[in-house]
């Protein structure tokens, strides 16, 4: 019997960004909000490191999203991530003023067809 390992959400931390100073605590809380429909930059199903020049992330049809091709070994995992992020504050407005270019892999909580 083997039980299910529980996928951690994504935060800043996990992508290596650190926001300090007299008022980043909203931006900080925003962000860890939209990043919890995130698993981080490894991906849940296969294991795969997304990013980088050997990542297994390759870009969808749809803008900005893409998927996972499973790694140097040639196996086909296709689960679904995201490349290009807008993050946005309380206010609806955009934090940061371009699109995050940061393969991450969707939560488990989050994907409807596996």
């Amino acid at each position: 019997m083997s039980a299910e390992v529980e996928t951690k959400h994504c935060t800043l931390e996990d992508i290596g960004w650190s926001i300090t100073g007299e008022d980043a605590q909203p931006i900080v809380d925003a962000c860890n909000r939209y990043l919890r429909d995130f698993a981080g930059t490894t991906c849940p199903k296969c294991g795969s490191k997304l990013g980088g020049l050997l990542g297994s992330f390759t870009w969808g049809m749809v803008y900005g999203e893409g998927f996972c091709t499973g790694g140097l070994m040639g196996e086909k995992c296709g689960w679904p991530c995201r490349g290009y992020h807008d993050i946005k504050g309380d206010d609806g407005e955009a934090i940061f003023r371009q699109r995050l270019p940061i393969a991450l892999a969707y939560h488990p909580d989050v994907v409807e067809s596996r």
